[in-house]
Protein backbone atom coordinates (compact mmCIF):
# COMPACT_ATOMS: atom_id res chain seq x y z
CA UNK A 1 0.00 0.00 0.00
CA UNK A 2 3.08 2.44 0.68
CA UNK A 3 4.10 2.02 -2.96
CA UNK A 4 0.82 3.66 -3.91
CA UNK A 5 0.42 6.49 -1.84
CA UNK A 6 3.91 7.40 -2.42
CA UNK A 7 3.57 7.09 -6.44
CA UNK A 8 -0.01 8.87 -5.97
CA UNK A 9 1.61 11.96 -4.04
CA UNK A 10 4.55 11.74 -6.11
CA UNK A 11 1.94 12.02 -9.35
CA UNK A 12 -0.36 15.02 -7.76
CA UNK A 13 3.19 17.13 -7.10
CA UNK A 14 3.89 17.06 -10.34
CA UNK A 15 0.74 18.58 -11.35
CA UNK A 16 0.66 22.95 -11.40
CA UNK A 17 -1.31 24.97 -9.63
CA UNK A 18 -2.74 22.41 -7.17
CA UNK A 19 -3.05 22.55 -3.91
CA UNK A 20 -2.52 19.39 -2.24
CA UNK A 21 -3.76 18.65 1.77
CA UNK A 22 -2.45 15.39 3.13
CA UNK A 23 -5.06 14.40 6.33
CA UNK A 24 -4.54 11.58 8.22
CA UNK A 25 -6.05 10.19 11.60
CA UNK A 26 -4.13 8.93 14.11
CA UNK A 27 -3.99 5.52 14.88
CA UNK A 28 -5.71 5.50 18.63
CA UNK A 29 -8.47 7.81 17.15
CA UNK A 30 -7.42 10.51 19.62
CA UNK A 31 -6.95 13.07 16.81
CA UNK A 32 -5.80 14.09 13.02
CA UNK A 33 -3.11 16.02 11.12
CA UNK A 34 -3.79 18.41 8.24
CA UNK A 35 -0.43 18.83 6.30
CA UNK A 36 -0.65 20.93 3.11
CA UNK A 37 2.37 20.37 0.42
CA UNK A 38 2.18 23.56 -1.71
CA UNK A 39 4.77 25.07 0.07
CA UNK A 40 7.35 22.09 -0.72
CA UNK A 41 6.73 23.39 -4.24
CA UNK A 42 7.32 26.80 -4.40
CA UNK A 43 10.32 27.82 -6.08
CA UNK A 44 13.46 29.16 -3.06
CA UNK A 45 13.42 32.47 -3.08
CA UNK A 46 14.67 35.23 -0.35
CA UNK A 47 12.36 38.06 -1.78
CA UNK A 48 9.30 35.65 -1.51
CA UNK A 49 10.16 34.64 2.42
CA UNK A 50 10.70 38.84 2.98
CA UNK A 51 7.30 39.36 1.11
CA UNK A 52 5.71 37.50 3.71
CA UNK A 53 7.48 38.42 6.58
CA UNK A 54 6.53 42.05 5.62
CA UNK A 55 2.91 41.24 4.99
CA UNK A 56 2.89 39.12 8.69
CA UNK A 57 3.79 42.29 10.02
CA UNK A 58 1.01 44.21 8.54
CA UNK A 59 2.95 45.99 5.70
CA UNK A 60 1.88 47.76 2.53
CA UNK A 61 2.84 46.37 -1.01
CA UNK A 62 4.39 49.84 -0.94
CA UNK A 63 6.14 49.72 2.03
CA UNK A 64 7.66 46.23 1.36
CA UNK A 65 8.72 47.65 -2.59
CA UNK A 66 10.28 50.45 -0.97
CA UNK A 67 12.27 48.44 2.03
CA UNK A 68 13.44 45.89 -0.97
CA UNK A 69 14.30 48.49 -3.23
CA UNK A 70 11.93 47.37 -5.86
CA UNK A 71 8.75 49.10 -7.68
CA UNK A 72 5.30 47.88 -6.44
CA UNK A 73 4.53 46.79 -9.61
CA UNK A 74 7.20 44.54 -9.32
CA UNK A 75 5.60 43.37 -5.69
CA UNK A 76 2.12 42.78 -6.83
CA UNK A 77 3.64 40.70 -9.91
CA UNK A 78 5.50 38.29 -6.86
CA UNK A 79 2.62 38.41 -4.92
CA UNK A 80 0.21 36.92 -8.52
CA UNK A 81 3.01 34.22 -8.25
CA UNK A 82 2.92 33.30 -5.08
CA UNK A 83 -1.14 33.52 -5.01
CA UNK A 84 -0.47 30.50 -7.75
CA UNK A 85 1.27 28.42 -4.94
CA UNK A 86 -1.94 29.58 -2.45
CA UNK A 87 0.80 31.07 -0.30
CA UNK A 88 -0.95 34.26 0.33
CA UNK A 89 -4.51 35.29 -1.11
CA UNK A 90 -5.93 38.57 -2.13
CA UNK A 91 -8.53 40.00 0.35
CA UNK A 92 -11.63 42.19 -1.27
CA UNK A 93 -10.33 45.30 -1.58
CA UNK A 94 -11.95 48.83 -2.49
CA UNK A 95 -9.02 50.10 -3.90
CA UNK A 96 -7.30 49.73 -6.83
CA UNK A 97 -4.48 47.85 -5.28
CA UNK A 98 -5.56 44.49 -3.68
CA UNK A 99 -4.11 43.92 -0.19
CA UNK A 100 -2.66 40.04 0.43
CA UNK A 101 -3.20 37.91 3.43
CA UNK A 102 -0.41 35.22 4.32
CA UNK A 103 -2.01 31.84 4.07
CA UNK A 104 -1.05 28.40 5.97
CA UNK A 105 0.72 27.94 3.84
CA UNK A 106 2.41 31.12 3.47
CA UNK A 107 3.54 30.37 7.16
CA UNK A 108 4.91 27.12 6.57
CA UNK A 109 7.26 28.21 3.48
CA UNK A 110 8.60 30.84 5.84
CA UNK A 111 9.10 28.11 8.45
CA UNK A 112 10.91 26.36 5.93
CA UNK A 113 12.81 28.76 4.03
CA UNK A 114 13.51 30.11 7.77
CA UNK A 115 14.99 26.87 8.69
CA UNK A 116 17.08 26.34 5.78
CA UNK A 117 18.63 30.05 6.30
CA UNK A 118 19.91 28.88 9.48
CA UNK A 119 20.56 25.39 8.82
CA UNK A 120 22.70 27.24 5.84
CA UNK A 121 24.70 29.78 8.64
CA UNK A 122 25.46 26.97 11.53
CA UNK A 123 27.00 24.83 8.73
CA UNK A 124 24.57 21.26 9.17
Amino acid sequence: MRPLIVSTMLALLSLDETRIIVESDFENLSGHISLELTPFLAPKSRRCMLILKGLCEGKSVRAIAEELGVSPATISNELKKMSGYYLVRPDASEGKIPRYSVTGAGRIYLMLMESQKLNSTTGT
